[in-house]
């Protein structure tokens, strides 16, 4: 495999997922949705192919899913002095969300891990541990919030989680922060951990929470 051919296939897994949102009082999480692109391809298949001839109730049907799965959306969302955070999801054009408590014991983890293609990966998991949510999704673990390359710097790989720690911390709830970068030049790591303000011990996961102020 070429460095263009992996540099190619790295850049598309890091587009699966969006760019973080930050404003001044959210933060709002765009989730991947893997049947997204099928559905863009289905929905131009049937568009050239109305004017051939007319379609039968099946291909209709099959014309509404993929339109449905075309702009289809996920997205999470924490705000300022919300004891909250959303999960909203859209079907056609409207927009659907449910909310779960903020707890102390939700989780926040970056992680560097390479790929089978020899690169290598930031990725950010959000793991909310809720009464609620626990009991609503039994099977789940986490939500994938971010990718990102290892070229990224310090402060944007970063800053989500320092933002979604701020808004737990003016809910006066404290977020569990980990950090798992075994593996990573400790030059880079130490980086990451003065970000967070995280104490740095070289080839280690290191555990952080959030102040409340």
């Amino acid at each position: 495999m070429t460095k263009q051919t992996k540099k190619t296939k790295q850049t598309k897994q890091i587009e699966q997922i969006k760019q973080t949102e930050h404003t001044d009082d959210s933060v709002i999480c765009n989730l991947k949705v893997w049947h997204k692109p099928f559905g863009w391809l289905m929905v131009v298949a049937i568009v050239l192919f109305l004017p051939l001839s007319s379609l039968e109730p099946l291909q209709w049907a099959c014309g509404l899913l993929a339109l449905w799965s075309a702009l289809r959306e996920r997205e999470i969302i924490w705000r300022v002095n919300e004891a909250q955070w959303g999960y909203r999801t859209r079907n056609f054009l409207v927009w659907r969300e449910i909310k779960y408590e903020m707890t102390a014991n939700d989780m926040l983890t970056l992680t560097w891990n390479r790929t089978e293609s020899s690169s290598a990966l930031f990725s950010l998991k959000f793991e909310p541990k809720s009464a609620q949510f626990i009991q609503r999704h039994q099977m789940f673990e986490s939500y994938d919030l971010e990718v990102l390359p290892t070229h990224t710097g310090e402060a944007e790989l970063t800053a989500t989680m320092k933002k979604i720690g701020r808004i737990y911390g003016s809910c006066n709830i404290g977020l569990n922060a980990d950090v798992a970068l075994n593996g990573l030049n400790d030059k880079k790591s130490e980086a990451i951990h003065a970000e967070l303000g995280i104490d740095f011990l070289p080839v280690q996961s290191d555990e952080k929470q959030y102040d409340h102020a």
